[in-house]
Order: structure tokens, then sequence, then C-alpha cells
């Protein structure tokens, strides 16, 4: 595989984008079943069977998130941060897929059911708030990649 700069290999990036939405999807589809939408059991209302499906996949997909991360603090977060580039929402986003990795952990080994649920619903805000951010640090990305290579910016300065 192509070293990752600041720039991704289109493979790369592909890969990437599905496990984030294999990830993002099934993570929200898991907490929509959970939360709202009980099946009629045997002995009464029961969550959905396609639970366990759901966080299975959801961690699968984290676990191998996990890997591209390790892979991106090495390579495309240190070009960014000596490049002094979008380094406010690059910082972010570290920190969140961070804070991610240790609430996942959390919810699984730590504390009793109150400290678990506050876990749980800090790993959710999170979880729902990374699309959003890594589109701003995308599209910031994007917009200082141009202003660098339009010979007109160059001229100005």
């Amino acid at each position: 595989m192509k070293r990752v700069g600041l720039h991704f290999p289109r493979l790369f990036k592909a890969a990437l984008w599905l496990l984030l939405l294999s990830s993002w999807g099934t993570g929200a589809a898991w907490f929509i079943l959970h939360r709202w939408f009980l099946v009629k059991g045997e002995f009464g209302d029961e969550h959905s069977a396609w639970e366990p499906v759901l966080i299975r996949i959801h961690a699968a997909s984290a676990m191998l998130i996990m890997v591209y991360y390790g892979y991106l603090l090495g390579t495309h977060v240190t070009v960014g941060w000596r490049a002094r580039r979008n380094r406010f929402f690059g910082l972010l986003l570290v920190s969140v897929i961070g804070f991610q990795i240790v609430t996942a952990y959390g919810l699984y080994y730590v504390g009793g059911e109150a400290f678990r649920s506050l876990i749980s619903w800090a790993h959710l805000c999170a979880g729902f708030s990374l699309p959003f951010l890594l589109a701003i640090h995308i599209a910031l990305g994007h917009r200082q990649s141009l202003s660098v290579a339009s010979p007109t910016s160059k001229q100005t300065r």
C-alpha cells in the first residue's frame, strides 16, 4: 500500500469510508432498535434479535478502524502537524476517536449501571458527532490544499 501523507490513495479512502459507514450505521441502528423498538416475546417485551448482530458488526468495523487510526497517527497526522495545516479539527478528530476507543472499553468493563449509562451516552454523542467533524476537517483540508496550490495565492504572499 502506498504511504499516506496528506492525501489518501483511492483504495485506502474507499476502505476507510466503508468502515466508517459500517461502524456509524450499525451503531445508530443498534441505538434506535434498543431505545425505541421492543418486540413482543413469550414473556413480554424483548429487545430485537438484530441487536446482537448489529453490535457485533459495529465492534468488528470499529476494531478495523482502530488499525486505520493507528496508521493515520503515524502518517497523515504527523505530516499534517508538521505542515501546520488543519490542526484544530485534526486534533479534535484524534481526540474524539480516542475518546470513542476509551468509552467503548468502558461500556464493557467499567463500573456499575449508573456509570455505564453515563459512558453509553458519552459514546453515543461523540459517535454521532464524528461524521460532522470529519466532514469539516475534510472541507477545510481541501480548501487549504487549493489555496496552497493556486498560483494567485503565491503572488499575494
